[in-house]
C-alpha cells in the first residue's frame, strides 16, 4: 500500500533537505510524543543514520528498526523501517523550482511479511484517505518551518 503527496515550498532545496535531515530535532520531537528512541550509529554521518524506537501502539509496546537507505543531498532522502512484519519506506524528493522554491513529493510505501501485517494494511487501505490528509498536513508543517526560518546565505 502506498500513500502519497506533494507540495510547493517557497525555500531553496538546500534549505528544506537541512531542515528532513534534521535527525536530533526529529528524535527530540519524537521523545516528547513519548517514543524511546535510541540511535544505533555514532551520529557522524546522516547518510549512514539508524535508530531503535519503541512505542505503545493499541495497547502493545511496539518496536521498530529504522535506518537512512538514501541520502542524496538537496533532492532524495529515505527511510526504511520494519516493525511487526510489516516494511516501511518513507522517501522524500525535492526539485528545484528556480525561484519558485521547492516541490516536494513524499511517499510512504508499506509491505507486510506476516499475515497480521496483511490485516493491518486492510484496515489501512479504508483509511487512505485520513492517512494522506495526514500526511499532508504534516508536509504544511514542515513548510511553515522552513518558509519561517531564513535561509543563512540569502
Amino acid at each position: 500500500m502506498k500513500i502519497s503527496t506533494r507540495k510547493d515550498i517557497a525555500a531553496q532545496p538546500a534549505d528544506v533537505f537541512a531542515k528532513l535531515a534534521d535527525f536530533p530535532a526529529h528524535e527530540a520531537q519524537a521523545r516528547g510524543a513519548d517514543v524511546d528512541v535510541s540511535r544505533l550509529d555514532d551520529g557522524s554521518a546522516p547518510a549512514r543514520a539508524a535508530w531503535r524506537v519503541a512505542f505503545d501502539y493499541r495497547g502493545r509496546r511496539r518496536r521498530a528498526d529504522m535506518a537512512v537507505v538514501t541520502f542524496d543531498p538537496d533532492q532524495q532522502l529515505a527511510i526504511r523501517g520494519t516493525i511487526d512484519g510489516l516494511m516501511a519506506l518513507g522517501n522524500v524528493e525535492l526539485m528545484d523550482l528556480g525561484d519558485k522554491g521547492t516541490r516536494v513529493f513524499a511517499s510512504v510505501d508499506l509491505k507486510p511479511s506476516t499475515m497480521t501485517a496483511r490485516i493491518l494494511i486492510q484496515s489501512l487501505k479504508l483509511a487512505r484517505g485520513a492517512l494522506e490528509r495526514r500526511l499532508s498536513r504534516r508536509l504544511d508543517r514542515l513548510a511553515v518551518k522552513v518558509e519561517r526560518k531564513p535561509a543563512a546565505n540569502r
